[in-house]
């Protein structure tokens, strides 16, 4: 909804000082959400009025201004898609059974054929866990790939990942299909002797190191 920053004063939601400095004439743009996924929308929305109109964008949750360019870059990083790469030796790659059987142990299982081709598989992998059927997008990829990107922090990334010839590629959304991608990209990365790598956080872990993550957040949230 729109309204004059007198109703938001009234309503103790701007400082009346604050509203003095922007100028009593403006309205202001209000976006309201029930959960997440509307929060990621309406932040979004927000930020391209916010540079259409030339304002200033308060986000409550970050207790920051924004102008029109870093409300954009904060949408940006907003919606990049959650993914997790393995990188690891093409000649340690295993077999879809054999992945399966590992990732058994784990808690989560395969809905797919036994004798699919791993490393010809690219798309949405059907998953079942201990909390019903969920999954996630899967593809192998040459390792420059990942590693050759402008945004991959190269100094803080370990030697051995340089040697890596393939990238094991996980998309996924929020919630239980992340679970079960940490899980399943965390099993890989022992299986390989590969490294995790999180391009959102810029990090990486060993297998061991990432299971060991993944199995933590189990704990917090209940399992993938």
């Amino acid at each position: 909804d729109l309204s004059p920053l007198a109703i938001l004063v009234a309503n103790a939601e701007l400082h009346e000082e604050t509203a003095k400095n922007l100028g009593h004439d403006c309205l202001s743009a209000n976006f309201r959400y029930a959960n997440e996924r509307e929060r990621t929308v309406a932040f979004v929305a927000a930020s391209v009025i916010t540079q259409l109109t030339g304002g200033r964008f308060y986000a409550p949750e970050h207790e920051d201004w924004f102008d029109g360019n870093d409300a954009l870059e904060a949408a940006q990083e907003l919606m990049q898609p959650l993914e997790l790469h393995v990188l690891a030796m093409e000649q340690h790659i295993p077999t879809l059974e054999q992945w399966r059987q590992e990732l058994k142990v784990a808690g989560l299982d395969f809905d797919l054929p036994p004798e699919s081709d791993l490393r010809a598989a690219a798309g949405f992998f059907p998953v079942l866990s201990r909390r019903g059927a969920t999954g996630f997008a899967f593809s192998l990829s040459p390792a420059e790939y990942v590693v050759g990107g402008d945004l991959f922090p190269a100094d803080e990334a370990p030697r051995e990942v340089f040697k890596m010839t393939a990238a094991a590629n996980f998309r996924f959304a929020e919630g239980r299909p992340a679970a079960a991608a940490a899980v399943a990209a965390a099993v890989f990365a022992r299986m390989t002797d590969g490294y995790v790598y999180n391009p959102r956080k810029a990090s990486f872990s060993s297998g061991p190191e990432a299971l060991e993550l993944a199995r933590s957040s189990e704990t917090e949230d209940g399992g993938p």
